[in-house]
């Protein structure tokens, strides 16, 4: 029983790390930016995570990023093994966060504290668009889709905190999705990639730094919203 567990996880992990190395390819421009986001690799490796634990998670993210970097090198940019710890943490520390949650029955409802955040990161990214040399239609677009995204996440944070059965300790609410997200990618994206990408293009990490904050709300926000959405739709796989 248990060898047929273990080949059942292989097979799921197997097919994760092979949507991730497809979506690894996905990039998703930002012209005000001058930069790209790879959102479909950080959904994949999240939900690897959540699934499948820290470790399993963690190691979804490496094979992951190896065989996206063999197989596309030239999408995916120049080897780093700082973007090889990144993929690691992007499983790693979802996967540490929900296994926590799971063993602790934790019945705390993250609502007030998660709109807390997606205030403060909405108000800052508006406010960092607002204050570059952009057009003003340009400005107000990107402005317009912060507020819109932002309110979807509060109708949804606001319905989970009403339906919400604190008795259960669900894992699976909105709130939990975005706390944990604004700290996987405040590590990942917003303090190390700029020290990697300094390493690899020689610019100073304070270039770096303002570019990934920028992206940083709009990461955290999409990154919660789908893993969520796709984790109501999906059972616990190892369940």
């Amino acid at each position: 029983m248990r060898s047929r567990i273990k080949t059942r996880e292989l097979t799921h992990i197997a097919l994760l790390v092979a949507i991730a190395v497809i979506a690894s390819r996905l990039n998703v421009d930002n012209p005000l930016l001058g930069s790209s986001s790879r959102f479909g690799f950080s959904f994949v490796i999240f939900l690897s995570g959540l699934w499948f634990g820290p470790w399993k998670g963690g190691m979804t993210g490496v094979v992951s990023n190896l065989l996206a970097f063999i197989l596309f090198d030239v999408a995916t940019g120049p080897f780093h093994m700082g973007f090889v710890l990144n993929a690691f943490l992007a499983g790693f520390i979802p996967g540490l966060y929900f296994e926590w949650l799971r063993k602790r029955s934790v019945k705390t409802d993250f609502t007030v504290f998660s709109m807390g955040l997606l205030l403060l990161i909405s108000t800052v990214s508006a406010g960092y668009v607002w204050n570059q040399a952009y057009k003003a239609v340009m400005k107000l677009t990107v402005i317009v889709g912060i507020a819109v995204l932002s309110l979807a996440m509060i109708v949804l944070l606001w319905n989970n905190r009403k339906r919400q059965d604190k008795a259960s300790g669900t894992v699976v609410s909105i709130d939990k999705f975005l706390f944990i997200s604004f700290i996987y990618k405040l590590v990942n994206s917003v303090l190390l990639a700029p020290l990697w990408l300094s390493q690899l293009y020689g610019r100073s990490y304070a270039f770096y730094f303002p570019i990934r904050l920028a992206k940083f709300p709009i990461e955290v926000l999409l990154v919660a919203l789908v893993t969520y959405l796709v984790s109501r739709k999906i059972p616990r796989v190892m369940d």
